[in-house]
């Protein structure tokens, strides 16, 4: 998800991780125009251990090659301990946020079979060393066969409807979908954050190919989702934020995010219902549109976006409407009877 103003704050952090990924050199898997796909094994070895402390699975029962020594579940115990100590614990989006986290995962993205690591913290280094290639010879091809297999689907999908797709995101957000050179995408098995992706504005995503709702035609959805929240959605977030501020409902500018879900969304449903193909957006198969603060906005999204979408209502208008609504209601629940 867009960092929004988190990211903002840290700015040294995110251009210190972008220097890195302009460093990157990670053996890429395939590529659709400016997206670069990469299958990092430090960076799913990270993404790995950070789930299993996270969700507390056994890592002894996650499909290892052979069974492990006593030695071997050890060390890998040594360093799930230390992300249950140190880094789970450090909230929600903690990987897409944290400073420590960050330049940890710019670090990772550098891996390769040449390149030393280095780590800030000592003791996590010496762990990294004592389990990572326990996790190269014993489970990494597993994990590495899976990442290939999704892009494997995703990539005949992206030359078919990509570019239609693109163009329309562009006219409804009113604004480009790239502006690198180059937009870095590590797929990892094992997502470790709660949500099955993130973006950085660098620009970075992190996507997984192990959770069923990220699989097949949905991946299609969520990895325009993703790199939608670069720069794309700068234009729509801007004029919100005026608006809802001239208004006086500026509480309420965080329905940028359920727009921007339901726009991409709407626009693959169609590009997809074209070539004769059913297909359910993700925020409505998976329910986000009615649970949490999406709920709230539901209605608006329905009531005036959709006219948007349907080429009958400017943005401009669109959205002084819905923060004109949203002002009314709110007036009516602090008006005395």
């Amino acid at each position: 998800m867009k960092l929004a103003v988190a990211v903002k704050v840290l700015v040294i952090c995110s251009l210190s991780f972008a220097h890195y990924l302009q460093q990157a050199q990670a053996k890429e898997i395939g590529q659709w125009h400016e997206i670069h796909f990469n299958s990092n094994s430090a960076v799913n070895f990270h993404h790995f251990l950070f789930e299993m402390a996270r969700t507390k699975e056994d890592i002894q029962a996650q499909g290892w090659k052979r069974n492990l020594s006593n030695n071997e579940v050890r060390q890998l115990s040594n360093i799930l301990s230390y992300y249950k100590e140190n880094l789970t614990n450090r909230g929600r989006s903690a990987m897409r946020t944290d400073p420590e986290l960050l330049a940890l995962s710019s670090e990772l993205t550098q891996y390769t079979e040449e390149r030393t690591l280095k780590f800030h913290s000592p003791e996590y280094q010496e762990l990294f060393e004592n389990s990572f290639p326990i996790y190269l010879d014993l489970l990494w091809q597993q994990h590495h066969s899976h990442n290939q297999l999704w892009l494997n689907n995703l990539l005949p999908l992206l030359d078919k409807y990509g570019d239609s797709i693109q163009t329309k995101i562009e006219a409804k957000l009113e604004h480009q979908l790239f502006t690198a050179k180059k937009h870095a995408v590590d797929i990892v098995y094992r997502p470790g954050h709660r949500n099955g992706a993130f973006t950085l504005d660098t620009p970075y995503t992190m996507i997984n190919s192990f959770r069923s709702d990220y699989r097949g035609l949905a991946s299609l959805e969520m990895i325009f989702h993703e790199v939608a929240h670069t720069s794309a959605t700068n234009i729509l977030f801007d004029k919100i934020k005026t608006t809802f501020k001239q208004q006086g409902v500026e509480k309420s500018t965080s329905i940028w995010h359920p727009i921007m879900f339901y726009t991409v969304g709407t626009i693959v449903e169609q590009t997809l219902a074209q070539d004769q193909i059913q297909y359910v957006q993700y925020g409505t198969k998976q329910g986000i549109f009615t649970r949490g603060y999406f709920s709230s906005f539901t209605l608006y999204i329905e009531k005036y976006w959709t006219s948007h979408m349907d080429s009958k209502a400017p943005m401009d208008a669109t959205i002084n409407k819905i923060a004109q609504e949203i002002g009314l209601r709110a007036s009516k629940k602090t008006t005395p009877k």
